[in-house]
């Protein structure tokens, strides 16, 4: 029951509230947690040869902490931006 609530989130763009109802919502959290999630679900495939090495996983990882940073960043630049204006 969970699995598909959680499934029906990530496909309507809401996958945030899966983790906590109330979070503080911006693109970084976003995007990290809808890359989280795609690559949670290509470890869920129920062939060994679909589904990712542990190192092309903690690549895929690596990867989005780093793109969480920079989108951090941006989202940190433009909210300041705005109070500015």
């Amino acid at each position: 029951m969970v699995y598909m609530q959680a499934i029906k989130k990530f496909a309507e763009g809401d996958a945030i509230v899966i983790l906590d109802p109330k979070p503080e919502r911006s693109a970084a959290n976003n995007l990290a947690l809808e890359k989280i999630l795609e690559l949670a679900l290509q470890c869920l495939a129920p062939g060994r040869q679909s589904r990712p090495s542990m190192s092309k996983c903690a690549e895929i990882l690596w990867s989005i902490r780093k793109d969480y940073k920079e989108q951090s960043a941006s989202d940190l630049f433009m909210r300041d931006k705005g109070r500015k204006n």
